[in-house]
């Protein structure tokens, strides 16, 4: 068996990021000039558009699980009013050239948090709440340059973020509605049981909901 240092193919690893430490499972291994060995992972939860090559240092491995369960696949309804808005969003760019003004306010993250404060004011709680905008806010984030941005827009970003601002800093809810489109294909298929994903699927819309056109959100 080809040796793959301190973590073998198929283990699964926490890796260290700014915010917490996420899983992954190591794909390959490669020890480099430097002395170190280098692991292909992806990330539980993610799509494999964002695997990769991490350094041995920092890496753990990841507690023992429990087989994994049958997968189902994520699907959100986009509501009328906004398919609208991301159709006009869509003939603004294409048709007359035009970009939305950065920076926008509110931004992702104001409009995520501004739903959990509305559950919280009217659930008096707002756990499950937080930990799906926490989810989100990650996702766009990590999306944004990916695959959220139209091709005219790619150099005004570089010049919005260039402070190295987090795009859900910058970016307002035009962008955030782009994100709930793309999930479908970001998230892989979820091992979550029915109950589970059911509950996951009413917060994605609650925000779907709770982010419908209005003056100040959109203009």
């Amino acid at each position: 068996m080809a040796d793959s240092g301190p973590f073998a193919l198929n283990e699964k690893v926490l890796v260290p990021h700014t915010d917490k430490f996420y899983e992954a499972k190591v794909l390959k291994a490669a020890k480099r000039e430097d002395g170190l060995w280098y692991y292909l992972l992806h990330y539980t939860g993610w799509n494999k558009k964002w695997d990769e090559w991490v350094e041995e240092t920092g890496l753990r491995r990841a507690p023992a699980s429990g087989p994994e369960p049958a997968e189902v696949q994520l699907a959100l309804e986009l509501p009328a009013a906004l398919q609208k808005q991301l159709l006009d969003q869509y003939d603004a760019m294409h048709d007359e050239g035009r970009t939305v003004a950065l920076p926008r306010r509110p931004n992702v993250a104001q409009i995520l948090q501004g739903y959990v404060v509305y559950v919280r004011e009217k659930q008096g709680e707002s756990a499950a709440e937080e930990d799906i905008v926490m989810g989100l806010q990650v996702y766009f984030d990590k999306a944004l340059y990916q695959c959220l941005l139209y091709r005219p827009e790619r150099q005004q970003a570089q010049q919005a973020l260039a402070a190295g601002q987090a795009p859900s800093a910058v970016y307002g809810a035009e962008h955030l509605l782009r994100l709930f489109v793309k999930l479908p294909e970001l998230l892989p298929p979820t091992g979550a049981l029915g109950e589970q994903l059911q509950l996951l699927l009413q917060r994605m819309e609650d925000v779907l909901v709770f982010c419908k056109p209005t003056e100040a959100m959109w203009t």
